[in-house]
């Protein structure tokens, strides 16, 4: 699973290092036919991804859970984690992005030979400034050395099993990275919308791994995000025209104001004058309450988006009008979608 292309480039990576032994597939999880492509004991299966909230993405967990049912087929995991500079270099931290997925292919019978987090530039569009070349290619030549004794050591049979701080914080954090899979997940997706440049050229929709962008309208269509989008970031950092943008201040007023003082602390208020006997029916309320709210709010931005003035304004008032773009610039979007053969 590669959005901007770090985990595909990390899985080329990988590759070429285990070319000496033997051709190596990439195939993109939205084309992986699990029956067909099942790994033997013959063979070594790979799964690269991103690290979400400190854990694996959601549809990484259920591509591990839909996965059939192995005799010891050997398996290495690589979860990418966010890379930083400011103004040095900072790590990223994978929490229990491997370990989880780990534990759930152990329970299905798979050999997890090792699984390692690798730090790839940060690459959270819609929240912050992509990261320039320099910068990016520090951690591309960490990455590239990491691989290399990875890969060594599981070539010569050893195991390796990388970052145990690193599921330690994950552990201490997995309220944060449970309420993101729940929640917050499902409200970045209800953020993303195409300022008046758009074309309609439809590249987003194209070449989204989850098919989670439809385009919407008449005569000009525009892309419409739906709630089965992961975040990767694969549209605003390929759209050619850099119109796609996240709606910071519809956050702001809707998610912030609106949803606060007509959803959220009612709730709480009720709660505290005993309204629910127990905490299960305010929490379900919330629940239900918060994915009514993200559909409506969003079916509501993007009604006011073709208002020319209100367009202009949620336009004009997010950061990621002024934000460089990033994707992993030797990964093209013809690369994420069909994989290679190394």
């Amino acid at each position: 699973m590669s959005g901007t292309g770090n985990s595909f480039r990390t899985a080329v990576w990988a590759a070429q290092e285990l070319n000496a032994i033997d051709k190596t597939k990439i195939i993109p999880f939205e084309k992986a036919d699990l029956m067909t492509h099942q790994a033997s004991t013959q063979n070594l299966l790979g799964l690269f991804f991103p690290t979400h909230a400190f854990t694996a993405p959601w549809a990484v967990f259920k591509f591990a859970l839909s996965m059939p049912n192995s005799k010891s087929t050997p398996i290495i995991i690589i979860a990418t984690r966010a890379g930083a500079f400011y103004p040095f270099p900072l790590p990223g931290m994978e929490g229990t992005a491997c370990l989880l997925i780990a534990l759930i292919l152990m329970f299905k019978g798979y050999d997890v030979r090792g699984f390692s987090g690798m730090d790839m530039p940060s690459n959270w569009l819609a929240v912050h400034w992509g990261m320039n070349k320099e910068h990016a290619e520090y951690f591309y030549d960490k990455t590239k050395k990491e691989l290399k004794l990875f890969i060594s050591k599981i070539s010569s049979e050893q195991r390796v099993y990388k970052s145990i701080p690193s599921w330690i914080m994950g552990i201490l954090l997995l309220q944060v990275s449970f309420m993101y899979l729940i929640f917050a997940r499902l409200m970045l997706t209800k953020i993303m919308f195409a300022d008046e440049t758009c074309n309609s050229c439809g590249i987003c929709a194209t070449y989204c791994p989850f098919g989670a962008i439809n385009m919407l309208g008449n005569k000009n269509k525009k892309p419409y995000w739906t709630f089965s989008c992961e975040s990767c970031e694969r549209c605003i950092a390929y759209c050619p025209k850099k119109s796609i943008q996240a709606g910071h201040s519809y956050i702001l007023l809707l998610y912030w104001i609106f949803y606060g003082a007509l959803g959220f602390i009612p709730v709480k208020i009720a709660s505290l004058y005993g309204v629910f006997k127990t905490s299960l029916p305010a929490m379900l309320l919330s629940i239900t309450y918060t994915l009514t709210f993200y559909y409506i709010g969003y079916w509501l931005l993007n009604l006011l988006c073709k208002v020319k003035l209100f367009a202009w304004i949620f336009s004009h008032t997010t950061f990621t009008k002024i934000y460089s773009r990033y994707n992993q610039h030797d990964t093209s979007l013809n690369d994420l979608k069909n994989g290679t053969i190394i």
